[in-house]
């Protein structure tokens, strides 16, 4: 026979295929019986190609599935759906696993036919076991459409299935597990409270030994109340009601719960309330001692008993003081809009900043330090609870308001026992610690932006430091660099003004003062010109947009940052408008460097040398350069001049012009007298109403002080500056060392 079809045998006829060899039971063959033959041919390869397209046993989507029943030998199941939710039995059933129940039906959508038989007859469908069938199931979609599929008995390796309406029937390999039991047990919601927890709205816990019950209410905003004999409604603890709420939903008998009506001696009864489903829609008491544990048992719409281990009931013991919202502040830190200290300042927070308020005046608060503060506030607990005494009126207060313009007001007070809060109009007190009441001192310095300014060099013109009687000014030229007139003309060290540029940019301190100390007195000021401020600086604020600043006539022209350093303990201190402040040692570091050039001759060319001195500890050693060729004068009575090596002449006198300090500590006068100098003597062209004339000479002179070991070499000056640098030991060595 064929492996994919089986022909009807009641035509009377047997095909091993239908392209292969065929037989004739008649005697005799006629032109008439060739033509039904050829007939029945056709149709065959028509019957194969339409029998090899079916191979799904039929088209159902799990999700349109409203009820389903199985019906066998080994008893029946009815489940029923509605409004989402699975019931076991057909109406009025009990609570059913939706996961269960949705691997059922995923299991029978998925079958395949491993073979087809087309329109078997009676007697093959009787052999199948089609007529008495071992399972009936039935699946519902809507009120009139329903899919029913009929399991014959069958002892081969194939499972023969036919559904209602379909003349074929499919060979299907039998499943490794079963596709469908009947015990109602396996698909019921083993949970002990079949009530949601986000539908529950109301739930009050009796113990036996008790005195009050536990009653916990959830308001039309979503917050949770205690509600107490004594007290009235409480703010609940969110966190632990739900906690609470979560561990009911989790907890699921150990054993098969039996279905019907049932009471236990109980120790322990949770009530539960939901909109939908009336008041106490669903009650659980918890007593009795059974095989696996605690007895529970559930009435209510849904009733049914069963055992619970003694952990999973640990865990739905509740008290009611053990439910109440200790914290200060009740409200979810990233609602908190608004926090004010009556009388002294506010916090406010725009659309993405925060800023703070002073009587009329607004300015920048430090975001990190403020939702620290409020995070601070919002997580700080209670230690315990006591009733509100009214004796001590000497309060502290807090107004904190939230998104939903929600104010409440937190008080400090001392009481006999230590601090109390009084969170607005609760007829109860927190008593908490001592450190609690550093969140009530006003401190406007501790949350105001540690940004004082943000300058950028390209909205600087001059920049001008003064040290004592020294002044340093640096200003934009016409080209748009910066150049020094003062003390030093030239360029400034651009690795200095950078990092000059770097600090003003996002000027930062380290910590506001309330005042100054004793012994700030400033030696240094730092003034910074602005040219033309037609745009606002980035920190200066708007608040919600109603507050527009004029910065031409409220912004100074020009900041002055006045600082001082107590060398003792190294701490830096400054001062701009009315703030102090500290900063930390890298940033006064870069602010008390000299912008002058490390370069000491910056402007000499190497080609307008003409003579070289070197003297050390009186020894002198004079080079002079005539016709391009350098030659030594000695110190001998005849005073003739000696010839000496050009390549080491020429290298002396480009390391001096060129050299650069390592770097330069301040301004103070050179010495009179120095035991070590270099001398350059170079020619000046003599200018005459702009035309260059004759040259005279001019000399520059290095002047070596003794060796410094605070900084790590030597202290130099060039002759007629008061700049002090400071040279290796290696320069030094290199500079003095005489030539052959």
């Amino acid at each position: 026979m064929s492996t994919d079809v089986v022909a009807n045998r009641e035509y009377g006829l047997c095909f091993e295929t239908c392209e292969g060899s065929w037989s004739l039971r008649f005697g005799s063959v006629s032109l008439t019986l060739v033509f039904v033959l050829a007939t029945a041919l056709g149709a065959c390869r028509k019957e194969e190609q339409t029998a090899h397209g079916r191979r799904v046993l039929f088209a159902m989507h799990p999700e349109s599935v409203t009820d389903l029943s199985l019906r066998g030998k080994g008893g029946s199941l009815a489940l029923a759906k509605r409004k989402a939710h699975w019931y076991v039995g057909a109406d009025q059933g009990f609570p059913a696993d939706r996961q269960v129940v949705r691997e059922l039906i995923d299991r029978w959508a998925r079958l395949e036919s491993r073979k087809v038989l087309l329109s078997p007859s009676l007697k093959v469908r009787r052999k199948l076991g089609l007529d008495h069938p071992c399972l009936i199931a039935r699946f519902g979609q809507g009120p009139r459409e329903s899919i029913e599929v009929r399991v014959g008995c069958s002892s081969g390796k194939d499972l023969a299935m036919m559904v209602t309406g379909d003349a074929d029937v499919h060979l299907v390999r039998k499943p490794l597990d079963s596709l469908g039991e009947r015990s109602s047990s396996v698909y019921m919601n083993r949970a002990v409270s079949v009530l949601p927890s986000n539908e529950v709205v109301r739930f009050v816990v009796k113990s036996d030994g008790s005195s009050a019950p536990v009653d916990v209410r959830r308001a039309a905003s979503g917050e949770w109340q205690l509600v107490t004999a004594t007290h009235g409604a409480l703010a609940a603890d969110r966190g632990k009601v739900w906690s609470f709420l979560h561990a009911l939903d989790a907890a699921s008998w150990s054993e098969v719960p039996k279905v019907g009506p049932s009471s236990a001696p109980g120790t322990a009864t949770i009530e539960l309330w939901n909109l939908k489903k009336g008041p106490a829609a669903e009650r659980i008491a918890v007593g009795g001692t059974c095989s696996a544990g605690v007895r529970v048992a559930r009435t209510g719409l849904f009733p049914a008993s069963g055992c619970l281990a003694r952990t999973a009931v640990a865990r739905l013991t509740v008290r009611g003081m053990d439910l109440l919202d200790r914290r200060l502040l009740p409200l979810d830190p990233a609602d908190v809009r608004r926090v004010e200290w009556p009388g002294t300042f506010q916090l406010l927070r725009t659309a993405s900043r925060w800023v703070g308020k002073v009587g009329g005046q607004f300015f920048s608060c430090d975001a990190e330090q403020v939702v620290g503060f409020v995070k601070t506030l919002a997580s700080t607990r209670g230690q315990r609870v006591v009733a509100v005494s009214n004796r001590d009126r000497n309060l502290r207060c807090i107004k904190v308001e939230s998104e939903r313009h929600q104010t409440m007001a937190i008080c400090l007070r001392r009481g006999v026992d230590g601090l109390r809060i009084r969170r607005g109009d609760e007829p109860i007190e927190l008593v908490v610690s001592e450190s609690v009441s550093d969140l009530f001192a006003p401190a406007p310095l501790k949350f105001r932006s540690r940004v004082l300014a943000m300058l950028p060099l390209s909205q600087i013109d001059v920049v001008t430091v003064r040290r004592g009687r020294i002044v340093e000014r640096v200003h934009r030229s016409s080209g748009g660099s910066f150049v020094m007139a003062s003390p030093v003309v030239g360029r400034p060290d651009p690795e200095i003004l950078n990092q000059l540029g770097q600090v003003l940019s996002h000027f930062s301190v380290t910590s506001f003062l309330d005042k100054a100390p004793s012994w700030f007195h400033p030696d240094m000021t730092l003034s910074i010109g602005l040219p033309d401020l037609t745009q606002p600086l980035s920190e200066v604020e708007t608040f919600q947009g109603l507050l527009t600043l004029l910065i031409q006539s409220l912004w100074p022209a020009v900041l002055d940052f006045h600082l001082s350093v107590e060398r003792h303990h190294g701490l830096c201190v400054g001062r701009l408008w009315n703030l102090t402040f500290r900063l930390d040692a890298r940033t006064c570091r870069i602010l008390y460097q000299p912008l002058a050039p490390r370069r000491l001759f910056p402007s000499v060319l190497v080609d307008s040398v003409r003579g070289l001195t070197l003297c050390r500890k009186g020894v002198c050693q004079r080079l002079r350069r005539d016709h391009g060729q350098w030659r030594k004068t000695s110190g001998g009575q005849d005073g003739q001049p000696n010839s000496v090596n050009q390549a080491a002449v020429s290298d002396r006198v480009t390391t001096v012009v060129f050299l650069r300090a390592n770097r330069v500590l301040d301004y103070s006068k050179p010495p009179k007298t120095a035991q070590m100098r270099i001398c350059l003597d170079r020619s000046i062209p003599i200018q005459i109403r702009g035309i260059a004339g004759a040259q005279r000479l001019a000399r520059l002179c290095i002047l070596f002080d003794s060796a410094d070991s605070q900084h790590g070499g030597r202290s130099v000056w060039v002759q007629g500056r008061s700049v002090q640098y400071v040279l290796t030991s290696s320069q030094v060595h290199r500079l003095l060392a005489p030539i052959s």
